[in-house]
């Protein structure tokens, strides 16, 4: 009797032995995975960080480039039957107010954030409140519960620079082929699809010198 007592306390000691074994061998695991989430959701953030950034600054550039493509083109092409008066950056289509974040009618934002199941994701705001975001072009509003670390940790945002250039001018309307016709060509000229750059013929009204047309052309570029 005493025998078998002592066989199951020697079974019963190996027993607990082996499961604290695994359950120490099992908490390791579990804090090398949680270690590894960790490191990967701050490669996230780091990532959304850096995306900002680029997006901010490459914004600045696209701007330049494509003024500085546009003079070079007018320099050559331009007739002088048609004079510009001022050239500004701003954005096409003024941000309207609707409360929330961006409730100013000239503020316009981007965004960048993770989203579960998806991954990073990165756009100009359409709309923001406390509950939900939407960005131009994504369709269906983001949740706070979609996001990685919710809209208040998750979500990055930075001012949305001009994608446009204005140009302000005037045309001789007894230029040869016509006014029209004139002001056609040079949009035609200044516009590059492979770039992603589409200029437009905004506004037209009479000149306050006779003779003369005053116009205003987009140049939108991505």
């Amino acid at each position: 009797m005493v025998a078998t007592l002592l066989i199951l306390t020697v079974l019963s000691f190996f027993q607990m032995r082996t499961k604290k074994e695994r359950l120490e061998e099992f908490l390791g695991q579990t804090s090398e995975i949680t270690k590894k989430m960790e490191e990967m959701e701050g490669l996230e953030r780091e990532q959304r960080e850096m995306l900002a950034k680029s997006d901010y600054l490459l914004s600045h550039l696209s701007a330049g480039r494509v003024l500085l493509d546009s003079i070079s083109r007018m320099s050559k092409s331009l007739p002088n039957e048609i004079r510009l008066r001022d050239v500004k950056m701003g954005d096409s289509q003024p941000k309207a107010g609707g409360g929330g974040r961006n409730s100013r009618v000239d503020e316009r934002t981007r965004a960048a954030f993770t989203v579960r199941r998806r991954g990073l994701v990165i756009g100009e705001v359409e709309a923001d409140s406390e509950q939900e975001i939407r960005l131009v072009g994504q369709g269906d509003p983001f949740r706070d519960e979609d996001i990685v670390d919710g809209l208040k940790q998750g979500v990055i945002r930075w001012p949305s620079y001009g994608r446009s250039i204005f140009l302000t001018g005037e045309v001789d309307e007894n230029i040869r082929g016509g006014a029209r016709d004139a002001l056609n060509t040079m949009r035609d000229q200044l516009s590059d699809a492979s770039r992603g750059v589409k200029a437009t013929i905004k506004n037209q009204k009479a000149s306050d010198k006779p003779g003369w047309r005053q116009f205003e052309l987009e140049i939108s570029f991505e």
